[in-house]
């Protein structure tokens, strides 16, 4: 399994502790090492295969490919978004299962309707600058 855009690795782990051969990709180093970091907690670091670097640079001859590609919360991040598709679809196999998951307005909105938070709703929305949350959702159609 391949995991791009893998964070701080819950995903990864998961499936690790569960026995499957896991790739883990993600650009950050920084995030990476945090990773590792928890991994080496949880006894997971041997199980799992690190690729530091950006998804573009994923090398399908290096890596080959994979029965399950998962990449989330990682394409409303791109000023491309299309372009990562591409990527992915190279390392699946014929069976072509692929994870993906993205920041969905429509969530957004469903949330805070359901806390009660009217008043966000009445503004455009706009990301607080310091949080994980992107300034790109999809509208899903």
């Amino acid at each position: 399994m391949l995991d791009i855009g893998g964070g701080l690795g819950q995903i990864s782990f998961w499936l690790a502790a569960m026995g499957h051969e896991v790739t883990y990709n993600d650009m950050s180093r920084k995030v990476l090492e945090a990773a590792q970091v928890s991994a080496t907690d949880l006894g997971l670091m041997e199980s799992i295969y690190w690729c530091q670097c950006p998804y573009q640079s994923l090398s399908r001859e290096e890596l080959g490919t994979f029965d399950v590609v998962l990449s989330h919360a990682l394409i409303e991040w791109f000023a491309k978004p299309e372009d990562l598709l591409g990527v992915l679809s190279q390392f699946t196999t014929r069976s072509r299962v692929l994870s993906l998951t993205f920041y969905n307005h429509k969530a957004l909105i469903y949330r805070n309707l359901i806390c009660g938070n009217f008043k966000v709703l009445e503004n455009d929305f706009v990301a607080d600058p310091g949080s994980l949350t992107p300034h790109t959702s999809f509208e899903p159609k």
